[in-house]
């Protein structure tokens, strides 16, 4: 059995950089901004607020839930 395992590349170093050091995956981005990890998505859906980011009716939250 191979298993093959990629040492972090720039690209995976920019997002990291962007998120502000999440490093799980998948990272959701609204509007160019950091809005979390899909349990972030999960938390703003079951408050109410996630229909209205989406829309652009409200941003996105200014660090993640």
């Amino acid at each position: 059995m191979y298993l093959g395992i990629k040492l972090p590349t720039a690209n995976l170093r920019t997002m990291i950089a962007r998120t502000g050091g999440d490093s799980t995956v998948p990272q959701i981005f609204v509007d160019g901004r950091y809005l979390g990890t899909d349990d972030t998505l999960e938390d703003l859906d079951r408050e109410g607020r996630l229909d209205d980011i989406l829309t652009g009716l409200a941003p996105p939250p200014a660090r993640p839930c």
